[in-house]
């Protein structure tokens, strides 16, 4: 068997299972998810912490420390856990195509690098060579 039929063979299995818009929705879908979520956890966990550090810094105020500077400590904490609050209230995952358009792109090749076989192809290699 030729190269090229070897290529032509493996570049239309991918085509058929990898390239469909179900595929790229469930691609598209892990990759919000996750991204999301990872984002939220990391904010909850830094929340958390800044959480235990003005408890901690109240207390050294009531037990009598140097009332200015835990003062300017915890001004400092309590506006990082305000912007951890906004920012968690801001996370959104990114938009995505509908369906449609996403299924009228592939089957009319549109993007950068023309059919999606093609696509798959060269932009694989265009990325392999800018890397």
């Amino acid at each position: 068997m030729a190269v090229a039929e070897v290529n032509e063979a493996v570049l239309q299995a991918v085509e058929e299972h990898a390239l469909t818009p179900q595929a790229i929705e469930q691609v598209v879908r892990l990759s919000e998810r996750d991204d999301v979520t990872d984002h939220q956890d990391k904010l909850a966990r830094e929340g958390k912490d800044v959480g235990k550090r003005i408890a901690r810094l109240v207390a050294a105020i009531e037990t009598g420390g140097d009332a200015v500077s835990l003062i300017a400590k915890l001004r400092e904490l309590e506006a990082r856990r305000q912007a951890i609050n906004v920012e968690g209230a801001s996370l959104h995952p990114v938009p995505r195509l509908e369906p449609a358009i996403l299924e009228d792109r592939l089957a009319n090749g549109g993007g950068c690098c023309g059919s999606p076989r093609h696509r798959a192809v060269r932009c694989s290699s265009e990325s392999f060579e800018a890397g």
